[in-house]
């Protein structure tokens, strides 16, 4: 079943439908800096059609505040920091509680991480995590920006997590976009959410949605946003571009429209 008739088998006849999606790569095509992304318009039509019917979360590795802006769209759950920050749609928010000094040794990291700050590098930072972004240095000098960030964030303690041109450093912390997911869901439906009259799509396009992937398999539809066929993955499907998954949602909100 290709990924268009798989989503719409998923929420057919569901009483309650949950669309959680990412934001860079998914929603939006990766731009050259964060700064420069923008959200199609065909793509915020679809999320407010789809919110008029069914629970609409973004998790996002930007952080909360920056998230919402950038959807600017009312009635949606937005996490932000890979899920350690999110707003519920009631309102209320819940923030993971990071270890203590955590965001002290962040901004220790954010310093050491300066020498690398050159050719196009640059620091996006997130409080108690940040990114080390790269995808605007010359090509033949990834593999050198990228390896030489990893060292430093891993001699600092902190997680090291792999983007799209992109380093993250991460409070070690039993805390991810999966676990967010849930977090949310037991939010919205309570916490014996998962049932036959439920239904939950997950689509990501980065290593950071693996664990959401993974956390949703056996109670919801994921899928991967990704042009590369080798790309491994434990989403169920795979979607060749951010048009190709709009595609995907256009039809989800035709299906709930129709019932």
């Amino acid at each position: 079943m290709n990924p268009m008739d798989a989503a719409v088998a998923a929420v057919a006849g569901r009483s309650r439908v949950a669309i959680l999606l990412d934001f860079d790569g998914t929603l939006s095509p990766l731009a050259p800096h964060p700064d420069l992304s923008t959200l199609p318009e065909a793509t915020a039509a679809v999320l407010q059609r789809l919110a008029a019917r069914a629970l609409v979360g973004i998790v996002s590795g930007r952080s909360l505040q920056n998230i919402r802006h950038m959807v600017g769209i009312e009635g949606l759950v937005y996490a932000g920091g890979h899920g350690l920050n999110i707003l519920h749609r009631d309102g209320t928010t819940y923030d993971y509680p990071l270890p203590d000094g955590a965001v002290e040794t962040v901004q220790a990291l954010k310093q050491k991480l300066q020498r690398l700050c050159r050719d196009g590098a640059w620091i996006e930072d997130k409080g108690g995590q940040l990114t080390f972004h790269y995808r605007e240095v010359p090509s033949n000098l990834h593999e050198y920006f990228a390896s030489e960030a990893i060292a430093v964030v891993q001699a600092s303690g902190l997680k090291v997590g792999l983007a799209h041109s992109a380093i993250e450093a991460k409070p070690v912390v039993q805390w991810h976009k999966g676990a967010a997911c849930l977090k949310i869901l037991g939010h919205e439906w309570g916490e014996n959410w998962s049932s036959d009259d439920s239904a939950v799509i997950y689509a990501g396009d980065d290593t950071t949605d693996e664990d959401a992937f993974k956390s949703l398999n056996d109670s919801g539809l994921t899928i991967r946003v990704t042009s590369s066929g080798n790309v491994p993955t434990a989403a169920q499907l795979k979607v060749p571009s951010v048009g190709a998954l709009l595609q995907v949602l256009e039809a989800v909100a035709d299906q709930l429209e129709s019932e």
